[in-house]
């Protein structure tokens, strides 16, 4: 059964008021408070109720001023949205709103100014060594084999002692491991360079032939955009409907984030040419010692509303969400199981 934000809201706010006035202990706690209950004097073992409730009872305290602190966030991200004249769609904590995506298979993007979003690497940088590696292991493997067949031929059609056959075979393949080694560091490495980028981009496109989740889950790992890597991919979005456009405006001094699922993401590139433009500079990168800096389409926009992103910002420990596309995609089971666990704040 799906579910809506205000009833989010609903469910947070009455979730948090039961929590201000008996905090929640977790799991973790709560083994911690028995183990300090364990006393063992005079080689007698029993429970020191005394010392246990003095872990819970610290534990509710700073539970109750995680609980305080987030309402004082609340009020300051409700305040600054006033003052935009935005009314946000519901406000959760953010440990609550992370386990709500995490549940529901939402990705938390963090688009800049340009609508690029931070994309993992990691890839690109195993692609880069792949090609390094296999330029390697073919211009050995392809001296072994021109010397083989060398020395066959010696051996079977010029008659030729097998002993003969085999220096002569293993020289012609060590000249022409030396013809290989002068055309790979032609111009600089050039040849070489440019060798290894085709391998380590045919590698890419072979890795990338999977699922679009399975390739999305590559480049955003954990759900979320990597903030440190230095790959970005541009978004593409349809525009948006009128109301939510206004809202955008008023916001767009705010470090606005999206929440979406893997069908709602597109780019304006394909996983490989990402990847690609990431080989590239990595090359380049090397070479010069300088650090360098397919939208997928559907049948209609109807199709691409239900998909629905959800746009929201973050104030310490508050997310306020001020805007959303369609049928919101959080399914009520887990909003309910999220604000009486102990990941609600």
């Amino acid at each position: 059964m799906k579910t809506s934000l205000a009833y989010i809201d609903e469910a947070v706010s009455e979730a948090l008021a039961h929590e201000k006035k008996t905090p929640s202990i977790p799991t973790t706690v709560r083994e911690r408070a028995a183990q300090a209950g364990l006393a063992v004097v005079a080689g007698f073992s029993f429970k020191d109720e005394a010392a246990e409730r003095r872990v819970l009872d610290d534990a509710s305290a700073q539970r109750r001023s995680v609980v305080v602190q987030y309402l004082k966030h609340r009020g300051a991200v409700a305040a600054t949205l006033n003052r935009l004249g935005i009314t946000p769609l519901a406000i959760v904590p953010k440990t609550a709103w992370e386990r709500i995506c995490k549940e529901s298979d939402l990705y938390r993007l963090a688009p800049d100014k340009k609508g690029e979003v931070r994309v993992s690497n990691a890839m690109a940088r195993k692609s880069a060594s792949f090609g390094e590696t296999a330029l390697v292991c073919a211009a050995i493997g392809l001296c072994v084999l021109v010397g083989a067949v060398t020395g066959v031929l010696l051996y079977t059609t010029a008659s030729f002692q097998w002993w003969s056959s085999a220096v002569l075979g293993a020289a012609v393949g060590a000249s022409w491991f030396i013809v290989e080694a002068f055309i790979c560091g032609f111009n600089d490495g050039a040849v070489a360079e440019r060798l290894e980028r085709v391998l380590a981009k045919a590698y890419i496109s072979y890795k990338v032939k999977g699922s679009w989740a399975k390739q999305l889950h590559g480049l955003l790992p954990d759900g979320i955009s990597p903030g440190m890597s230095t790959l970005s991919a541009r978004l593409v979005l349809p525009q948006p409907p009128d109301d939510v456009a206004a809202t955008l405006l008023k916001a767009k001094s705010l470090e606005l984030k999206v929440a979406a699922v893997a069908d709602a993401i597109s780019f304006s590139e394909s996983t490989a040419e990402i990847y690609g433009r990431e080989i590239d500079r990595f090359a380049n990168e090397v070479k010069t010692g300088k650090p360098t800096g397919p939208y997928r389409g559907y049948a209609s926009f109807e199709e691409w509303l239900e998909k629905c992103p959800i746009i929201y910002c973050e104030h310490e420990s508050a997310v306020a969400i001020i805007a959303q596309f369609g049928d919101f995609p959080i399914e009520r089971q887990v909003v309910d199981m999220v604000v009486k666990s102990e990941f609600l704040i």
